[in-house]
Order: structure tokens, then C-alpha cells, then sequence
């Protein structure tokens, strides 16, 4: 095995706190990360080492605060000699939060870049705002927003690779059953519809990597 995640979901800006509370930090207090990082180097010291994160893509304060503590927390484990290679970064996208803002993802980007960080998005999907809109509608609502989202990523020499979070609206977490999700219809958020068909998704994705494959400032 390449690459392992070894802390997922660390991060929660709740009453001054930085780090989630979770049976780990709960018996071995916040030194948990670095024990967890530490152990999975020595059992597999050639593989890549990642901490997962969602929540950092918005320009609002909830979304700068996690952003600001992931970076926190990526120095003091780095101030403490602690290796490890890179981070996930989830990217649950949300038509109902308002503008996605590319110039303070690429600037994030940058800073994990910045501090010798692997980057790679690892849990791509949209949350539709209005599920009654026509279909060709929906489809580029969330085509435009995951598209601008990866443009941004592409950019950044850092990102090393893009996964969605499934493939098919027929599987995604978003149509769970009992969820408080906007009805009616599945949430057509991922690359393929329910039938296992291409969407606007599926091209936006698609035509980003092959732009920045053929940009001569692509490294």
C-alpha cells in the first residue's frame, strides 16, 4: 500500500478547541496525532502518510477557522520532527452556501504547498440547493461549481490527485435514506446519473485535466 490516511478528521473549531474530541483524544489527549503518525511510519516507512479533512473550501469564518487550524496543526507536528507526507482535503461541495471563492482555495493550496504538503482531494461531491429545477439546470449548477474547484486544484503543482465521492447519484450519501436533504429526486451530484450515464460533471472534470495537461505552465 502507497499512501495511508491515517488521522481522518482531526480538526473542530468549537469553544476555543482545534481538535475533535474522539475516544483517541479522549485516552491519549492531543498527542494522539503524532503517536498515529509516528506508528504508521515505522510499520510502513515507505509509504505516504495523510491526514484527512472536510470543511475547508468556503470563504466563510467557520471554513477560515478550519482551514487556519489544519495549518496549525501541520506546523506544531512539524516543529515537533514529526514525518509525514501530505493531507486530504474532502471538498463537500454546497450550492446552499453561497460562491465558492478560487482565489482563497488556491491560496490554501499554497500554503500547504508551502509547508512541503501532498495535497489531494479526496471526497468530491455537491450538495444541490433546489432539487425541483430542471435537470440540464441542476446538472450545470453543480458542473460549474465542482469545475471551478478543480481548475483551482490543477493549478497547484501540490495536488497530486482528484477522487470523487462515488461515482454514481445512484450510491451517493447524499440520497441517504431519513437524511434532511432538499427533495424531490436523487441529488445529482456526481459524475454519473443513477443509470451510470456521463453528466456535466463528469466533462467539467474530465476537460479540466485535459486543459491543464496541455498548459505549458502545468509541472
Amino acid at each position: 500500500i502507497e499512501q495511508w490516511d491515517v488521522v481522518n478528521e482531526p480538526i473542530d473549531v468549537i469553544a476555543g478547541e482545534s481538535l475533535r474530541r474522539s475516544p483517541f483524544f479522549d485516552i491519549f489527549g492531543p498527542g494522539y496525532i503524532r503517536r498515529a503518525l509516528e506508528s504508521a511510519r515505522a510499520l510502513a516507512p515507505k509509504a505516504m502518510l495523510l491526514i484527512n479533512e472536510f470543511g475547508m473550501d468556503y470563504p466563510d469564518q467557520r471554513d477560515e477557522d478550519r482551514r487556519r487550524s489544519l495549518i496549525g496543526l501541520i506546523d506544531s507536528l512539524k516543529a515537533q520532527g514529526v514525518a509525514f507526507d501530505g493531507v486530504g482535503l474532502q471538498c463537500h461541495l454546497d450550492l446552499r452556501r453561497g460562491p465558492f471563492d478560487q482565489r482563497i482555495f488556491a491560496a490554501f493550496l499554497g500554503q500547504l504547498a508551502e509547508r512541503g504538503m501532498a495535497v489531494f482531494i479526496t471526497e468530491l461531491d455537491v450538495r444541490e440547493a433546489d432539487r425541483s429545477l430542471p435537470v440540464a439546470q441542476r446538472d450545470r449548477r453543480v458542473a460549474d461549481l465542482a469545475g471551478a474547484l478543480v481548475d483551482v486544484a490543477l493549478d497547484q503543482p501540490a495536488v497530486r490527485g482528484i477522487t470523487c465521492w462515488g461515482l454514481s447519484d445512484r450510491y451517493s450519501w447524499l440520497n441517504a435514506e431519513g437524511s434532511d436533504r432538499p427533495r424531490p429526486g436523487l441529488n445529482r451530484g456526481l459524475p454519473l446519473d443513477r443509470a451510470l450515464r456521463p453528466k456535466a460533471l463528469h466533462d467539467a472534470i474530465a476537460n479540466a485535466f485535459l486543459r491543464h495537461r496541455t498548459s505549458p505552465d502545468r509541472r
